[in-house]
């Protein structure tokens, strides 16, 4: 059974387009006709595929590589994917740049936006810098 990815990662993805617009006025490399077919995905799709959501996250990592929102919400759907030893990792890279992704995390499972048990939680958490 493939997870749910939410409704969040689909206006995400919207958000996404929007900063990658402004990417491509300042010089990235891709043209806007590019962007939008990486980005701009039938929400069904996002909903249904879970790999080809990983992929959507990928193609935006790329694109958007200074961006640690992208890498966050990998994780976390990697995480609810049950995916975690993969997720990890990025949640490590995250928590280095931008400590405070890590506060954010419990606040997740309470909305039920990250599903991982007690020591799920405890293992992200974990990678925090000391």
């Amino acid at each position: 059974m493939l997870p749910q990815c939410t409704v969040f990662t689909i206006a995400f993805f919207e958000v996404l387009l929007g900063l990658h617009t402004r990417s491509a006025v300042s010089g990235r490399g891709r043209t806007l006709e590019k962007q939008r077919t990486l980005l701009l995905r039938p929400p069904s799709r996002l909903l249904s595929d879970f790999e080809g959501a990983l992929r959507e996250y990928r193609a935006a990592e790329k694109l958007l590589p200074d961006n640690v929102e992208v890498q966050y919400w990998s994780a976390v759907s990697l995480a609810n994917a049950g995916r975690l030893q993969e997720a990890l990792p990025l949640f490590q890279a995250v928590f280095v740049r931008e400590p405070v992704w890590a506060e954010l995390i419990p606040r997740l499972l309470k909305v039920d936006l990250l599903k991982v048990d007690e020591a799920g939680l405890q293992k992200i958490l974990s990678v925090r810098s000391k």
